[in-house]
Order: C-alpha cells, then sequence, then structure tokens
C-alpha cells in the first residue's frame, strides 16, 4: 500500500515499511531535506564513492526512526539517487509523524 497515509515514500511492508528515498551524497546537511515527488529527500555528507554514502544513509535512517542498524537494509538503488530502504519493525504510522514533523521543522 503507497501513499494511503499522506506520504507516498512510506510504503506498508509485512515487517515494517519500505522508505522511497532520493539521495544527497555530499550535501552540507545531514537529515531530512524535504520530499521530491513522491520521495524523501535526505542528505549525507559522505560522498558516493565506495558504498560511503550508502552507508552513512543506513545508519542516518535507523538514527532518525531509532531503530538498530541491522533493521535498516537497502533493497533498491545502489548506485542510483533514487533507493528503496526496508525498516523492519517501524510501524507505518510512527514513521509518518516522524517524517510529518521534520517536514514541519526543518
Amino acid at each position: 500500500m503507497t501513499g494511503d497515509m499522506g506520504l507516498a515514500c512510506i510504503v506498508t511492508h509485512p515487517r515494517g515499511i519500505d522508505l522511497l528515498v532520493k539521495a544527497h551524497a555530499g550535501s552540507k546537511k545531514t537529515g531530512v531535506l524535504g520530499l521530491v515527488g513522491d520521495l524523501l529527500k535526505l542528505g549525507v555528507s559522505a560522498p558516493p564513492e565506495d558504498g560511503r554514502a550508502n552507508e552513512a544513509l543506513l545508519r542516518l535512517i535507523a538514527e532518525l526512526l531509532e531503530v538498530r542498524l541491522s533493521s535498516v537494509t537497502l533493497v533498491t538503488g545502489k548506485t542510483a539517487k533514487n533507493k528503496r530502504f526496508r525498516i523492519e519493525g517501524v510501524d507505518s504510522m510512527v514513521a509518518l509523524a516522524f517524517i510529518q514533523s521534520q517536514l514541519d521543522n526543518p
């Protein structure tokens, strides 16, 4: 199910959620940068080299949603800017509330 809660970047999954992300590697700001279409734009300072930005994104998502790093996996988009992360053990409504708060208070 996509976008039924108000944000299409959150997709419900039997074990948690999938988060659709537009990555901004080499960003001056680390964190939620806004929405780009149906994607949540996340910035990390790490460069897009040798998987460093992907690792930084995994850590950022785990920190933001207060889950273990092992609960977050990159499903698609290893070398692309548009990525799909799976976060296990997170309720979609909790994720929605957090993301909405980040968008309302940048």
